[in-house]
């Protein structure tokens, strides 16, 4: 089991370091320098969203659907598929598994949603849909940040008790 969990760490951080790759740059430049929906932690205002979808490309929406959609779902089931594993032998893991699922969860929808309106023209695109988006975005990075604070509150308390 330690060679599937150091092999889903690998994976994990190679998929991270690909997604990093493409929204830092390239997607960042298709949308003259402004960061995308999911790289903003506490969410963003509608007229935000709007011009960043104003702004980005063609290039750039096809950039997200073809590449920095699939490779950050792919990131979000591996990131899960790591906790559950690193979690598997601790006694107290549902909170921390609980959080995990929370934030695959949202950062899934945000993604599924950002997709939708990356195909359709901005004008079309409601500020409602993009206040949706923050509010998952925010959850996102809530839930992810409590399921690491969890882990490593877990990870501390039986480094002590050993």
């Amino acid at each position: 089991m330690r060679g599937l969990t150091w092999g889903c760490a690998g994976l994990t951080a190679l998929l991270y370091g690909g997604l990093s790759y493409f929204s830092f740059g390239p997607l960042r430049r298709e949308a003259n320098g402004l960061l995308g929906f999911d790289l903003q932690t506490f969410g963003f205002e509608a007229i935000a969203g709007l011009d960043y979808l104003t702004v980005l490309s063609p290039v750039g929406r096809a950039l997200y659907l073809s590449t920095v959609w699939p490779l950050d779902t792919a990131f979000i089931v591996a990131l899960t598929c790591l906790f559950a594993l690193v979690t598997r032998k601790m006694p107290h893991r549902l909170a921390i598994i609980v959080a995990t699922l929370a934030f695959a969860a949202f950062d899934l929808t945000e993604n599924a949603t950002v997709a939708s309106v990356m195909r359709v023209p901005v004008e079309v695109v409601t500020p409602d849909v993009i206040t949706l988006i923050g509010t998952f975005t925010t959850l996102k990075f809530l839930t992810l940040t409590l399921a690491v604070v969890l882990l490593l509150a877990a990870l501390m308390r039986r480094r002590f008790n050993a």
